[in-house]
């Protein structure tokens, strides 16, 4: 590695994309001024006597003489001590990365001006030709990307709130310095709104407590590599020649997400909320991954001559991000002849993506649990508003906890996603088939489809704007899809068979389909799996799980697409270690661990019954 000899001479460039030379770098300078003075005066008086005896013949006579002195003392001290510290911080110039015979080295040739980190790179190829790499920061494009250093502790009152209010960005929260009350900027005006979305003036001495910019500098928007050509050696500005552009990408990002409808999926509190402190906004995400698309230089094919050296470039090339123009610190966006290749279509208010999709329409979707911390499930190839899947292991601990009835049952219970409609059902400790808990059915339990939007209004009605709610389990029409669970009934061992229950797929009062127990009785539980189709208008499908002879228990229940597949994550509700994990055909492999929460074994539940995969203890011995 080789570092700069100085910190004087650095090259640099701003967010406005102006490129800055002989720029000091990483040096900081601190001066400290001590003066002092002093003054001391002392005075000091001495009384003292002398006692002489003279002899008048026989008679002694005493002859006293007084004595008096005084001395006086001054001091008088100052100074003035200037000190200067320099700290030069080291910048790394080039590293070079050695394999066997061959070597390649990477030099840092520009920085960013705010975190120092190097922006432009080069580097050499087998033909030695020098390629550039140009990476774009976040944060030029994106002010809530931005270092929060620019406004936090920045403080305001009704004189200077005109003046100051430049400084203030979108997101940024205030709180008044004696009472603590908190106004949220909504939007470049700047207006004020408090917790409620109630619109609010600067009235009181106010401080900027959290800055809408979240300090996310390392996230990049980009990059661009160029083949012998140094997009900084033209201008002022950042320039890159569209004929020696060899590869391109780019990077939008959001900070929408959305809201549950299901109460008991996220705190309550948030719901009426500004869109700052309920997470609807503030939550930075990538949102499309972009590359361009254009034709590339090739070799005559006829003569079958090729030059792979020069070969390969962008015929053409347009910037994605567009430089500010006059004063204005924004990049603009100009995606002709890009496309993107990966997005993010769903953000929780917790900020975790729960929804993705890929150029070819396949999705990715996640479910999440326990309080919102953990994916419960992951579907491949489907919407996130087309999966269910339920294990009922995070009930106890969640928002809105069941009622306890008994020694094994919870009751009481709103499962997630889905709308209750008839019959009844507990949490149940007794049974399960992963985890610690399952659906105890003593009769039959319906339930139906959460649409996004609109189940928002139907649980809160005192919310103004419902639009960002997302809704459970809503399928799409006139498409096939799987329903998959395990079913135990409570009858006298051995359990033979488990097809006195059922699961009834209904379309209004029109049953679609009736899926019994099929395959192997593994413990006491059997698989319940079938397919159904979705009518024209699937607004109105539900679900009957029926109970059999006996007490009937259901678990790890599942719905999604047939050309799609599923798997799912059992954690336990009081450590949140992973115990189960269920395969694409609802199998579960169980994991164990010991007190220490080392893992110990390894289950895998087959056709043929639950076998141990891998078994490992360790233990030490006791010196003698």
């Amino acid at each position: 590695m080789e570092y700069f000899p100085n910190n004087d001479s650095i090259t640099t460039i701003d967010r406005r994309g102006e490129i800055h030379r002989n720029t000091q770098m990483g040096l900081s300078v601190e001066y400290t001024i001590d003066g002092r003075t002093s003054y001391d005066k002392s005075v000091t008086d001495v009384f003292s006597g002398n006692l002489n005896l003279s002899m008048f013949g026989i008679v002694p006579i005493p002859i006293i003489v007084p004595l008096f002195s005084e001395m006086t003392e001054e001091k008088q001290f100052q100074s003035i001590v200037t000190n200067k510290v320099i700290h030069r911080n080291a910048l790394l110039k080039s590293k070079t990365v050695y394999s066997q015979t061959a070597s390649i080295t990477t030099e840092n040739l520009a920085f960013d001006k705010v975190t120092g980190e190097a922006l432009l790179t080069k580097t050499g190829n087998e033909f030695n030709d020098t390629l550039y790499l140009f990476k774009y920061p976040a944060y030029w494009m994106y002010e809530g990307m931005g270092p929060s250093f620019i406004n936090t502790k920045l403080k305001l009152n009704t004189s200077n709130s005109q003046v100051f209010g430049q400084f203030l960005k979108v997101g940024d929260e205030l709180r008044e310095t004696t009472s603590g009350k908190r106004l949220w900027v909504v939007n470049d005006t700047p207006e004020f709104v408090n917790e409620n979305k109630i619109i609010q003036s600067i009235t009181g001495n106010y401080q900027v407590y959290n800055s809408g910019a979240k300090n996310l500098l390392s996230a990049s928007a980009g990059q661009v590599v160029t083949w012998n050509k140094n997009p900084l050696s033209n201008a002022n500005k950042i320039n890159f020649n569209p004929k020696r552009i060899l590869n391109s990408s780019a990077i939008e990002y959001f900070d929408d997400a959305v809201m549950y409808c299901d109460l008991c999926n996220i705190l309550s509190p948030r719901y009426g909320k500004n869109d700052f402190l309920s997470g609807i906004k503030g939550n930075w995400k990538p949102k499309k991954t972009w590359f361009y698309l254009t034709e590339r230089t090739s070799g005559n094919i006829s003569s079958g001559i090729t030059n792979i050296r020069e070969q390969g470039l962008f015929i053409k090339y347009k910037d994605f991000w567009t430089l500010p123009v006059h004063h204005s610190p924004y990049w603009t966006l100009d995606s002709a002849n890009w496309e993107w290749k990966e997005k993010v279509n769903l953000v929780d208010a917790d900020g975790l993506i729960i929804e993705t999709e890929d150029r070819i329409g396949r999705k990715v979707a996640s479910l999440l649990g326990y309080k919102n911390t953990l994916i419960t499930a992951q579907t491949y190839n489907a919407g996130y508003n087309e999966v269910f899947f339920d294990g009922f292991e995070d009930y106890v601990t969640s928002y809105c906890p069941p009622i306890k009835e008994g020694e094994h049952n919870f009751i009481n219970i709103k499962i997630k996603r889905i709308k209750t409609t008839g019959g009844s059902a507990a949490i149940n400790t007794y049974q399960s088939h992963t985890g610690k808990y399952s659906l105890k059915v003593s009769d039959y339990f319906t339930f139906t489809i959460m649409p996004p939007d609109s189940i928002c209004e139907y649980y809160y009605q005192e919310v103004e704007s419902c639009t960002k709610c997302i809704g459970g389990f809503f399928p799409e029409k006139n498409k096939k899809y799987v329903f998959s669970c395990w079913v135990k009934v409570d009858k006298p061992q051995p359990i033979l068979s488990c097809s006195d229950a059922s699961a009834v797929i209904l379309f209004g009062i029109t049953t679609l389909t009736t899926l019994k127990p099929q395959g192997p009785v593994i413990e006491g539980w059997q698989r319940i799996e079938g397919t159904f189709n979705t009518p024209a208008n699937s607004n109105d499908i539900s679900i009957t799980l029926k109970k059999g002879d006996a007490t009937t228990y259901y678990d790890d229940i599942r719905i999604f697409p047939a050309d799609a597949n599923m798997v799912s994550n059992i954690y336990d509700d009081l450590n949140l270690r992973r115990t189960f994990i269920l395969d694409e055909n609802n199998y579960f492999a169980k994991y164990e661990y010991n007190n220490q929460g080392e893992l110990i074994r390894i289950k895998k539940e087959t056709e043929k019954g639950i076998i141990t995969l891998r078994e490992s203890n360790n233990a030490l011995t006791k010196m003698q």
